[in-house]
């Protein structure tokens, strides 16, 4: 049979690589933007002056994006494993 070479013509599902996969890879990367954003920015705001009062609502925004996204990644994963 021979090594099967990556070739970007090929069908990405004869390398095992589902839609389901590309999802989950996509939601981790996601979380891993999203905790890296928040690790840096939350002391960054709460640091400067005025800067709970006038950013905290994006600071709700993104901590309820990281908490959705910790739940999309453990439910992609249960279709994953």
């Amino acid at each position: 049979m021979g090594i099967g070479w990556y070739s970007p013509f090929h069908s990405s599902e004869a390398y095992g690589i589902t839609t389901m996969t590309i999802a989950f890879q996509l939601a981790v990367f996601a979380l891993i933007a999203i905790s890296f954003l928040l690790v840096i920015g939350v002391p960054v705001v709460l640091a400067s002056p005025d800067g709970w009062s006038s950013s905290k609502n994006v600071l709700f925004s993104g901590a309820s994006l990281w908490i959705g996204l910790v739940f999309l990644v453990g439910i992609l994963n249960s279709f994953i494993s």
